[in-house]
């Protein structure tokens, strides 16, 4: 009888889940599109302006094309400018619509594009560049290559879950580096939702731990814990109601093989939870915006000189690919 009724507990179980999703999205979420919000603003920005980007990147790019998502980033800019709390994105925004503009040398004559100019003009004097590279890029075959391992079964196969880690502590310069380079991992439209936060003080990565279900045996031995969220104010259609955890969890693996590479050992520890054990641990850990929505946590730190580690075997390919 308990085997028959488990199921519809189960089922019950992600009713509630999904409804504390929807209560989050609902709150937090992007659906607004909030221009006055510098943050959600710049969300948007990146979104549009990637679409311009992307429009000067085609070979066979008509001289019409672009002009309404040239004329929704104008709006953003001019909200930037309104409310002076000018973003990041905001910035690449503007570097962007600005070679959308002069790649277009005038060749398109209609009143959405003299329109774009129009406002774009208004704008001259107000933002300034702040260097990054922004629009396209060519690159050479050789160029795309640059980063091919020599050998990226030794890469691969060597990563394993490490759960018991040396005493020493992360290097605070080391650690950031790998962020950084965790940074380029692709998202939703260039949005880049992600944001990580380190814990790094022992007696709060136990009280941290103390949410988390899957730390039993080894929670002592963990000098480093990361959070890895994603901002669900980046997303505006609701058919992005999951891109959030897709983007989330893409960065978190890059981040993963980002520290491998630089010789830090991880265990990915789940965040498959509750609205209960998340508003739970959010209480306890305040620093955590109410907009980030927690992906995974991260233990992570130096391996010691002998690990003892699950083999983990992996399923045959034949099991997981089809050619269709």
């Amino acid at each position: 009888m308990l085997s028959k009724i488990k199921p519809f507990g189960r089922l019950i179980k992600w009713i509630l889940g999904a409804s504390y999703d929807f209560y989050r999205y609902a709150r937090f979420g992007g659906w607004k599109i909030d221009l006055k919000n510098k943050e959600q603003r710049n969300y948007y920005s990146a979104k549009v302006y990637h679409s311009l980007e992307k429009s000067m990147s085609f070979t066979r790019n008509r001289p019409s094309s672009g002009w309404g998502n040239a004329l929704f980033l104008v709006e953003v800019l001019e909200y930037a400018k309104k409310f002076d709390n000018v973003g990041y994105h905001d910035l690449l925004g503007y570097d962007v619509l600005k070679k959308f503009i002069e790649n277009n040398g005038g060749q398109t004559k209609s009143s959405l594009a003299d329109q774009v100019r129009h406002r774009f003009s208004a704008l001259d004097g107000y933002f300034e560049s702040n260097n990054d590279p922004s629009g396209t890029i060519v690159m050479t075959e050789k160029d795309l290559r640059k980063g091919m391992l020599i050998q990226p079964d030794e890469f691969f196969n060597s990563r394993y879950s490490v759960r018991e880690f040396s005493n020493t502590k992360i290097c605070k310069d080391k650690l950031n580096e790998a962020i950084s380079l965790s940074l380029k991992t692709p998202s939703a439209c260039n949005r880049q939702p992600w944001h990580v936060y380190h814990i790094s003080d022992s007696k709060k990565i136990q009280e941290a731990l103390v949410h988390q279900s899957g730390n039993k045996g080894f929670n002592d031995k963990v000098q480093d814990l990361l959070v890895i969220c994603s901002d669900i104010r980046a997303f505006n259609p609701g058919s992005e109601r999951y891109q959030h955890w897709i983007d989330g969890g893409m960065y978190s693996m890059s981040l993963v093989y980002t520290l491998h590479s630089m010789g830090i050992a991880s265990c990915c520890l789940n965040w498959s939870h509750q609205g209960k054990n998340d508003l739970a641990f959010r209480k306890d850990f305040e620093e955590i915006s109410p907009s980030h929505t927690i992906i995974m946590m991260l233990a992570i730190g130096e391996p010691q000189e002998s690990n003892k580690l699950c083999i983990s075997p992996r399923r045959p390919i034949e099991e997981i690919y089809t050619e269709i």
